[in-house]
């Protein structure tokens, strides 16, 4: 059955071919793939996306992530910019009032910011359902309170999604209406055989995503690692990373890979260092490199356990623990050449079997008709 979709980005970078974020490829991938299909699809994000074939309504018109990636400093910094800046906010009203004045165009809502603003007005504006894939980590915010706290606990019209079953345990004061993987583009990140001698780590270079503790593990195994992500966090890049590099000649920090790049990297590593210091929602990094056929030595938090198959498409590892990680990386070196492809191809299969854009946008079909179903038990 065709619908008509209503894809709300997060206001925070642009959504495109080139999109480094989780939640901006996300809504890329899911608002191509439902075109494809055949849906109407109107996106709603800032005036620096692009998405070949989607009408997409600028309501923002630069990203944040434009103006302030070169001259960012720290993570604090970029929070503070974006607080006091009111584009987000006026973005988010303009999505609302174009909905209301466009009623018959949609059927459904799909929201991915988690500003509560969205969440608590759109009731004032309209009667869709209204639907919400949670990008965020297990636990609670503010927005959360927010929405209690104006709406009430059962806030009934609002749905929200899950990215793994792992986060739907543990997020707190929200009911979750069901639980979809995220999928990557498989035929972008394409399988290869070979590998390299290296050890990748890939992320933006903030705390929670452990490259402190790559760094470690590659040091002690006597590795080398190649690093790829923006510096989003200096403090922590100058004072904890930069040294942590310096501590081998074999190390190096390469910036921000993107596109083919990206893929090659991917492709020649030994295999994927994934040391999170937070409960990840889901972790599209791991698949991505899982695609290429490089295995994944990980940490036991968030989604981890769900998207690695211990000793089929990498390790798994209690949190912090880097003798585990040392041990589990030198395995792998160590693995005779039959058995490490076996591991390769595994890996792809597991990608291909669970975690492709086809695979998400069908579950996001389920689940659309789903909540429009639940919305007229509801509401006649």
């Amino acid at each position: 059955m065709k619908l008509k979709i209503a894809v709300m980005a997060k206001l925070f970078a642009p959504v495109s071919k080139a999109s480094t974020g989780g939640t901006e490829t996300f809504v890329f991938n899911l608002a191509g793939e439902l075109k494809r299909r055949g849906h109407d699809i109107t996106v709603f994000a800032t005036g620096d996306s692009k998405i070949e074939d989607v009408e997409t309504i600028a309501v923002v018109e630069e990203s944040y992530w434009a103006k302030f990636n070169k001259n960012l400093k720290s993570a604090s910094d970029m929070i503070l910019s974006r607080k006091y800046m009111s584009d987000e906010i006026l973005g988010y009203l303009k999505v609302l009032f174009y909905i209301q004045q466009n009623r018959p165009k949609f059927d459904i809502i799909h929201n991915n910011s988690f500003n509560y603003l969205p969440l608590v007005l759109h009731q004032l504006f309209f009667n869709i359902p209204f639907l919400t894939t949670l990008h965020v980590p297990e636990q609670n915010s503010d927005t959360v309170r927010i929405i209690n706290d104006l709406l009430g606990k059962e806030h009934s019209n609002n749905y929200f999604i899950a990215v793994s079953k792992s986060q739907a345990k543990k997020i707190k004061g929200i009911k979750v209406f069901d639980v979809n993987y995220n999928g990557i583009n498989e035929e972008r990140f394409a399988f290869d055989l070979s590998a390299g001698d290296y050890l990748g780590w890939v992320g933006r270079i903030v705390s929670e995503k452990g490259l402190d503790k790559a760094l470690d593990t590659a040091n002690q195994a006597n590795f080398p690692l190649k690093i790829a992500g923006p510096i989003v966090d200096q403090k922590y890049y100058l004072d904890i990373i930069k040294p942590k590099i310096g501590l081998s000649k074999k190390n190096e920090y390469l910036g921000e890979l993107l596109g083919q790049n990206l893929v090659n990297f991917y492709q020649k590593a030994k295999a994927l260092l994934f040391p999170i210091d937070w409960g990840e929602p889901f972790g599209l990094i791991m698949t991505e490199a899982m695609a290429c056929g490089t295995p994944v030595v990980g940490f036991n938090r968030g989604s981890v356990p769900e998207i690695i198959k211990d000793g089929e498409t990498g390790f798994i590892c209690p949190p912090g623990d880097i003798d585990c990680m040392v041990k589990r990386v030198k395995q792998i070196y160590e693995m005779p050449e039959d058995q490490y492809i076996v591991m390769r191809k595994n890996c792809r299969k597991h990608v291909e079997e669970n975690f492709t854009v086809k695979k998400m946008v069908d579950g996001y079909e389920k689940v659309y008709h789903k909540v429009i179903e639940d919305w007229k038990k509801k509401h006649g």
